[in-house]
């Protein structure tokens, strides 16, 4: 999630120029929203041709503005590991994959930018995120009278939404990977996400972007963001390890990006997460940790050599992990008007 994006949800979030990086998941490029839960959000609108549609990368969109991560080629320590950071580190097992296959389980095109605006995301959009009685100030034959502030939001949202959607891919493809029954709920025509195309699924990828700003996703990746490389890298284990999914942000000087962790392979004190990158599809993408120094490096290629990300950081501050159960559903009191 990024940050920067006021809605009384606290979330970075990401505006990427093609192949360039800034992120879902932002900074303080968007203005704030008074609603009472800071958002994060990412990403973008005009629909891509093809599979190599130019990559988007985004600027962070979730709860604070992420301060800048020291590089990993600061000089490491020359103390040695305590005994509970190696005890952290021989729990990380040696290899764990979930077994996600990019060129079947990811989407066939690329993250997109757009220079217009499209409605995307719409009314009916929040209620599903937030449930009517959140969204709508009266119900009139069915049809939903929302409050004025639902009405901001979703205006702002589209506005963002227009500069890409790394976060609301990979969140889709985690839980399509998960329950690839849905993918028929999506379009009739396609029987694993690698064949839905980006007309079909446009909605739905807006949709999971958009669950960035739901407060209970908002504060998970906030708290996580306190987290050190290294417990983030345990964490990530133990969701792939027990098949509970879940999103990771990365997050440099004033930009951010959403991946999808698929596997860890620990070697000494050298861990290397495995991702689907919505902006390389088809191409596995690498993050690595160093588990004594906690400096991580993320360099995501394209097929054609093209460096699109050249990211590094140490300590906690520039990673994040968000769980599918966070991006729930969940009740807010931040549109009515009587709210601050």
């Amino acid at each position: 999630m990024y940050e920067g994006f006021h809605y009384p949800f606290t979330t970075p979030q990401e505006s990427y120029p093609v192949l360039t990086i800034q992120r879902p998941k932002y900074a303080s490029t968007h203005v704030a929203l008074v609603l009472g839960v800071l958002v994060a959000v990412l990403v973008s609108v005009s629909l891509p041709t093809s599979a190599s549609a130019a990559s988007v990368v985004q600027q962070p969109a979730r709860a604070e503005v992420v301060a800048k991560v020291a590089g990993s080629s600061a000089r490491p320590g020359v103390r040695a590991p305590s005994a509970a950071r190696m005890q952290i580190i021989r729990s990380i097992p040696l290899y764990v994959s979930s077994g996600f296959d990019p060129r079947s389980h990811g989407f066939s095109f690329a993250n997109w930018s757009s220079d217009t605006v499209e409605t995307v995301i719409t009314v009916d959009t929040l209620i599903r995120l937030f449930g009517q009685s959140s969204v709508c100030q009266a119900v009139a034959s069915g049809t939903c009278i929302p409050f004025a502030k639902a009405s901001a939001l979703v205006d702002k949202l589209n506005e963002v939404l227009s500069t890409g959607r790394c976060e609301g891919m990979v969140a889709l493809a985690d839980e399509l990977f998960r329950r690839p029954e849905l993918v028929s709920s999506i379009s009739t025509d396609a029987t694993e996400i690698s064949r839905l195309s980006p007309q079909a699924a446009s909605d739905e990828i807006a949709y999971w972007w958009a669950t960035q700003i739901i407060p209970r996703a908002n504060e998970s990746a906030k708290a996580s963001r306190k987290m050190s490389p290294t417990r983030i890298v345990k964490t990530i284990s133990h969701r792939i390890k027990n098949s509970i999914g879940g999103t990771l942000g990365l997050y440099y000087q004033d930009k951010g990006h959403a991946v999808l962790p698929i596997a860890v392979t620990r070697k000494g004190h050298i861990a290397k997460v495995s991702v689907y990158d919505s902006n390389t599809p088809n191409v596995v993408q690498t993050l690595f940790v160093n588990l004594r120094t906690d400096a991580w490096k993320y360099k995501a290629v394209a097929q054609d050599g093209t460096v699109l990300v050249d990211w590094h950081g140490r300590n906690a501050g520039g990673l994040d992990v968000v769980a599918p159960l966070a991006r729930a559903s969940q009740h807010v009191d931040s549109f009515s008007a009587t709210a601050s």
